[in-house]
């Protein structure tokens, strides 16, 4: 039992109430609540493993999230290095391709500015989480597309994968003996019915729902690394190593798709080579690899605390944010217009973002039909321009982007400092793409060309023969067809006995032109990809420094929204009607016009070069202008001794 203290005389103690002397506006400091330590943790609830606690820095957020990164884009990009092998195997035009590439950027449109909006105060790294693993799901989906509609080659040579159509209908045959449809040949005749329209659709669909997951990923990555970083400074260098990571993407894609490209459909044995306009490789492979791989790296994403320890003044501001600023929803949605408006009356962030999207056009159209203009240009395999497109984009855009995040670290580059920097490689960009006015072949000679597939030698009947270009052993000639060449018998690869070729025979596909400039061209989209990616990170920092702290997650959802909008997502259809100007013969599906066999290469060279050059140019100009802006501000900020905007802006 407590007993009642008392002074020397005997006398109780008395009881004194003790009262701080606090001023009105003054409270006592304020421990952070116990919540606010779980959400500094690394783990899920109450589950907050002393082992896991060493991932609860920025560094290990990065490369986690990089490395999912990576994957979805790669599994985003993957699609465009099989354009080829879909348009052969449904029949598709270079237009309905780039709508299909576009698919992405629809669904990522619906939803970007309101995942930017109302994820910046949400767990970001479990919103990433569980979009990354729907995404990867929606990539699984794309490659069941081919258990619906099963695509095979034919085990031995005929004219299409049909059992009733062989090679004879290619051979050389007596006037008046046949009768032949008058269309070109398209794998498509026997697997474009109504069922292939619904493998289409399902494609669609599914490309539409990993771009609406596809949207929190850059806005709230560079806001949790801006957020939580110890120094601001450093915020360039983290987001060069998770755009460098996320840029190989495409790398990656170009690579594993040409070893794809190279299986067989069906992953059978045939007697089709690579080179054989028959061919189509097991485009829905990457679909199936990439899609489990991102569902896996997607859950440690799951145990990343909300926020990352910091000192002890920004947690007691972050706890009391978290405990009386929390915003209801009808507060975010009232406030979301006022942001979006804060941010584009910034003229400096209203320029950027206009050369930026010129930017991310050309981009867009390159990354779509790169492998195509290959392909169509220099004459070579589907899997040999997508294995050099990798190396090239391995070299060029992961190099560059790093190398642009480590500058713009090492020389501490502000606002105007980077916008000086974007001119100058913007303008080094537009003079190594105008060299690719040059590097470019001429059109092959294909006979019977011509003729439309009309009779080519005096002995044989070649009218409504379909296209099957082939090349003879000796001469080095292109026809038409084997009929064109005069051939008589066909010999498993090779069809031999031809009137036109004395000796060899012919095999299918085009004759090699002896064209010089792959390399050269190679090698110089090599140099003009580096230094074009040199800015990717300068342009964040722009995007980030130039607007409020609040709006920093609005201003780079504004940026992707844009871009997305009025880069990538018409440029696929943009550039794929510019290449279907080009064509020269269609091929047919039952009497509809189907995908082009033989385009004009010098005019498709100089319109997809024309197209590049000139939105480069007038990004360059765009970019001056803000750059001429953010001077004249800084003049104005000296001159009113506003050392504030001074310091944070510019």
């Amino acid at each position: 039992m407590a007993t009642e203290r008392k002074t020397q005389s005997g006398l109780p103690v008395p009881k004194v109430k003790y009262e701080l002397d606090l001023k009105p506006d003054e409270t006592l400091p304020r421990k952070p609540p116990k919540s606010c330590d779980v959400d500094t943790k690394c783990g899920i609830g109450a589950c907050t493993p002393h082992s896991l606690q060493r991932c609860a820095n920025i560094a290990s957020f990065t490369a986690t999230a990089g490395m999912v990164s990576l994957f979805l884009q790669t599994l985003s990009t993957y699609i465009s290095t099989q354009i080829t092998t879909l348009e052969k195997q449904f029949g598709l035009s270079s237009t309905d391709s780039g709508f299909l590439v576009s698919c992405n950027d629809i669904g990522f449109l619906s939803t970007v500015l309101f995942t930017s909006h109302f994820g910046r105060k949400g767990h970001i790294p479990r919103i990433l989480a569980v979009a990354a693993i729907i995404y990867g799901i929606a990539g699984i989906a794309c490659s069941l597309s081919q258990l619906i509609e099963p695509m095979s080659l034919p085990s031995g040579i005929s004219g299409s994968n049909s059992s009733s159509d062989d090679g004879e209908e290619y051979l050389c045959t007596q006037k008046g003996s046949t009768t032949r449809q008058n269309e070109t040949y398209s794998v498509a005749d026997t697997h474009s019915s109504g069922s292939s329209q619904w493998v289409i659709y399902i494609i669609a669909t599914s490309l539409i729902v990993q771009g609406m997951c596809k949207s929190p990923k850059t806005p709230l990555s560079a806001l949790y690394i801006d957020n939580n970083v110890s120094d601001q400074k450093k915020t360039g260098l983290f987001l060069g190593v998770i755009t460098t990571l996320t840029l190989f993407g495409p790398a990656l894609s170009f690579a594993v798709g040409g070893v794809f490209s190279r299986i067989p459909v069906d992953l059978k044995d045939t007697l089709l080579t690579q080179t054989d306009p028959r061919w189509i490789g097991a485009w829905w492979l990457g679909f199936l690899v990439f899609g489990s791989i991102a569902v896996v790296l997607a859950l440690p994403l799951f145990f990343y605390p909300r926020r990352m320890k910091t000192s002890w003044k920004e947690t007691e501001t972050e706890a009391d944010d978290h405990e009386h600023k929390e915003e209801s929803l009808c507060e975010k949605i009232k406030d979301m217009p006022a942001s979006v408006l804060r941010v584009l009356r910034n003229p400096i962030y209203t320029c950027s973002l206009c050369g930026i999207t010129c930017i991310n056009f050309t981009v867009g159209g390159y990354v779509a039909f790169g492998p195509k203009y290959m392909e169509t240009v220099f004459t070579i395999p589907s899997w040999q321009a997508n294995v050099m497109l990798g190396v090239q984009a391995a070299v060029s855009l992961g190099l560059g982007t790093f190398l642009g995040g480590f500058l713009t670290s090492r020389f501490r580059l502000n606002p105007q400092g980077c916008l000086k920097f974007v001119v100058g490689a913007c303008t080094v960009a537009v003079t190594l793409e105008a060299l690719n006015f040059i590097f470019g072949c001429e059109n092959t000679k294909i006979n019977g060309l011509s003729m439309m597939s009309g009779n080519a030698t005096a002995d044989c009947d070649c009218e409504g023969v379909r296209f099957l270009p082939v090349c003879g052993a000796v001469s080095g000639e292109t026809y038409f067809s084997p009929c064109h060449a005069g051939c008589r018998v066909q010999n498993e690869t090779a069809y031999v006995d031809c009137s036109m070729e004395s000796e060899g025979g012919v095999t299918p596909g085009q004759c090699d032109s002896g064209c010089p400039f792959l390399y050269p061209y190679i090698i110089t989209t090599v140099v003009y990809g580096l230094v074009g990616t040199l800015t990717i990170i300068p342009a964040y920092i722009i995007m980030l420094r130039t607007v409020r702290d609040d709006d920093k997650a609005m201003a780079i959802g504004i940026l992707s929204f844009t871009i997305s909008l009025l880069g990538f997502f018409p440029a696929p259809i943009v550039y794929g009607k510019v290449i279907d100007t080009t064509c020269k013969l269609w091929n047919f599906t039952r009497g509809a016009r189907g995908s082009c066999a033989v385009y004009d290469i010098v005019d498709l060279r100089m319109k997809m070069i024309g197209m590049n050059v000139g939105l480069r140019t007038t990004a360059c100009c765009v970019f001056v202008i803000a750059f001429l802006i953010a001077r004249f501000e800084m003049k104005q900020s000296e001159l009113s001794g506003n050392n504030e905007t001074i310091n944070t802006r510019l």
